[in-house]
């Protein structure tokens, strides 16, 4: 995800052991299950049942303070 420049940030959640956020940005629209497949398939991880994923659409509304088209 990253070497193919879709990886805008990951981490750990503080508040609940073993969660995390990926957050990705991929071009054009329509494009949750192909977010779906990077999660699922391409993370070995997920992929090997070690961890879960729910892959969720999200809209960004504001850009360095200001709104977004």
């Amino acid at each position: 995800m990253r070497d193919a420049g879709y990886l805008v940030a990951a981490g750990p959640l503080p508040d609940e052991q073993g969660a995390g956020v990926t957050v990705l940005r991929l071009p054009g629209a329509g494009q949750t299950e192909k977010a779906r497949t990077l999660a699922t398939e391409d993370d070995q991880s997920v992929a090997s049942g070690l961890l879960a994923v729910t892959v969720r659409p999200w809209q960004v509304l504001l850009r360095s303070g200001q709104l977004s088209d």
